[in-house]
């Protein structure tokens, strides 16, 4: 399990995400990235059902569910919340929206955890290129940056963390030293498809 406590974004304006691989089914509840309170069950959390590959967003009172995540291959997951209304947190997979869930007041912002949550719904698998803002995304913007080998410049990146290996892969590449906590052993794996440094070029120029 990662985590972070420090610096973190408003809990109704934010945008977490990075490329996940899932090693093994666990045939049970995953939790991918949360974001709240830093135990109990409320956080906004992209996570799978009890199947372990129905992707859901929880909210710590709503459950909805949308498409199916693979296993043994890489993936790509955003959790956006863009209010503090109904409607107003989404779950990207691979740069499409895939569930739209509700904005819950019972949240506080406390702790962002990845690959796990304080319920102990871990995962068993391979995270990359997690890159945190303290604004909502849109699907394009998301889009582009699925597609590049590190984040362009945003005022709004308050943490990115490229999982380099060895003792540099908790490091935050953002310039902020807000780096990541751990839990349990980690081991350097190979690493999702990015772009190459003429496709960065080209990015860059585009945004």
């Amino acid at each position: 399990m990662l985590t972070r406590t420090a610096g973190l974004p408003p809990i109704g304006s934010f945008t977490i995400m990075g490329w996940f691989f899932m090693s093994v089914d666990r045939n049970d509840y995953t939790g991918f990235i949360a974001f709240g309170d830093s135990s109990g069950g409320n956080q906004q959390e992209i996570m799978t059902d009890a199947d372990g590959t129905t992707l859901a967003l929880w909210n710590g009172f709503n459950f909805p569910t949308g498409a199916s995540v693979p296993v043994g291959q890489w993936f790509h997951l955003a959790l956006v919340g863009a209010g503090t209304g109904s409607g107003s947190v989404f779950a990207y997979l691979n740069g499409k929206l895939a569930i739209t869930g509700d904005y819950s007041g019972a949240i506080s912002a406390q702790t962002i955890f990845f690959g796990n949550d304080p319920t102990v719904e871990w995962f068993n698998g391979r995270i990359a290129q997690v890159e945190i803002y303290n604004r909502p995304l849109s699907a394009a913007e998301i889009n582009l940056r699925i597609i590049a080998d590190r984040p362009p410049i945003d005022r709004a990146l308050i943490g990115y963390y490229p999982m380099n290996p060895g003792s540099a892969r908790l490091l935050d590449s953002s310039g902020l030293g807000r780096h990541l906590i751990a839990s349990g052993t980690l081991t350097d794996e190979p690493g999702p498809p990015l772009a190459t440094a003429r496709m960065r070029r080209l990015l860059t120029q585009r945004l």
